[in-house]
């Protein structure tokens, strides 16, 4: 049979070596890592002072054991709340913890009961375990991977299902014992279920940070970071899988050119900072009347690019106007002050067998007959002729 101290003690170095790990990542600036790095190291500390049972002062042992196990828990919580981006209650969660330590005390000093002991610390740590659980399971992101989380929760839920199984046999008396470190089957079985759930648990939470990390970099490759529209290497890459799908299906498809007006005026009269806020303001407000299934991106400076399924190069032009307008009609403010945006757009409707390169030539074109028409308007062209909106 295992010796149970041995089980601990390997609970222990394994938690010592995901603390290494998550502390790898303190710096990713993920939410909820250090939290995490706290439950490691607590859940270490726990293990190690449960080993010595019997050897050390019941206040070490059991009391001070138990409350570093039960603090891994609800720190395991709180770092997933962080992670989910959920408010952390933690003075409520902490306010538990030292009514749970009294009845510990209790049935440690008072009226000695190793099962109701045992009984009571399962259940404790089952309660943050189930809210972890449920919490991560259905707190996924769309658009990303789902291993990290289901792996997570799933180990939760085995965690949860093992605890209340050993609460019910210790509270029902289908099994005793005198110390928490004896050699029994029950209780070998139930701290080897711990000493490899807990810290598959904490992997599961690397995956979930590394999931995380992938999101932000893939994020950060395709968009632009002032404006969070996508960048001109991602748009172009929309929009040649949206000329695919178009050729595909006999479809439409219109692409646009936008340029904010006198966008250097607004630089050298009130500064690059009031540039940024220009190119926010507008990002926000045109991205915010697209017609259903449009990409937006920002093609470089005050340039921005529209591809637009389903439309044709009236259809487009008259959306455009409109985004024209809303944004005239939505001064920017910087500070005190209050700046009236405008742009000027050419359209071009993808036709034939053009590809974008050549439908982006175009829509430059009807961009600059925009231009030079007077501004604050929206032009297209079509092979041979162009013709204002």
């Amino acid at each position: 049979m295992i010796d149970p101290a041995v089980i601990l003690g390997i609970t222990c170095l394994s938690s010592l070596l995901t603390l290494c790990v998550l502390g790898s990542l303190r710096r990713s600036g993920v939410a909820g890592v250090h939290a995490w790095c706290l439950a490691s190291a607590s859940l270490a500390m726990g293990a190690a002072l449960i080993t010595l049972q019997g050897r050390a002062p019941a206040l070490v042992s059991i009391i001070c054991s138990n409350a570093l196990v039960a603090l891994s828990a609800l720190l395991e919580l709180a770092g997933c709340l962080e992670f989910c981006g959920r408010q952390v209650p933690l003075r409520r969660m902490l306010a538990t913890l030292p009514i749970y330590l009294l009845a510990l005390a209790h049935w440690t000093y008072v009226d000695p009961n190793i099962d109701a002991r045992i009984t009571l610390a399962s259940l404790y740590v089952a309660v943050p375990m189930a809210a972890l659980g449920y919490l991560v399971l259905t707190s996924h992101p769309s658009g990303r991977s789902r291993y990290g989380t289901v792996f997570t929760g799933s180990i939760a839920i085995l965690i949860v299902g093992a605890l209340l199984v050993r609460a019910f046999a210790y509270a029902s008396g289908l099994i005793h014992h005198e110390r928490l470190v004896t050699a029994m089957p029950a209780n070998v079985a139930f701290l080897s279920i711990g000493t490899l759930a807990m810290p598959a648990i904490s992997i599961g939470m690397v995956i979930m940070v590394h999931d995380r990390l992938s999101s932000v970099l893939e994020h950060s490759a395709d968009f632009d970071f002032l404006t969070d529209t996508l960048n001109r290497r991602a748009f172009m890459a929309h929009a040649e899988r949206a000329l695919g799908m178009q050729r595909r299906r006999a479809g439409l498809l219109s692409m646009a050119i936008l340029d904010i007006d006198y966008f250097k005026r607004i630089n050298d009269t009130h500064g690059h900072a009031a540039g940024d806020q220009a190119l926010v303001h507008f990002a926000r407000t045109v991205g915010g009347s697209l017609p259903q299934g449009t990409v937006f991106g920002r093609l470089g400076g005050e340039e921005f690019g529209l591809i637009m399924p389903n439309l044709d190069g009236q259809a487009a032009v008259a959306a455009v106007d409109r985004m024209r307008l809303r944004l005239a009609a939505l001064p920017c403010l910087f500070g005190a002050t209050q700046l009236l945006l405008s742009f000027s757009a050419g359209v071009a409707e993808v036709g034939g067998r053009e590809t974008i390169g050549e439908a982006m030539k175009r829509a430059d074109a009807a961009l600059y007959l925009a231009k030079t028409s007077g501004r604050s308007r929206v032009a297209t062209t079509l092979p041979g002729h162009a013709v204002e909106a």
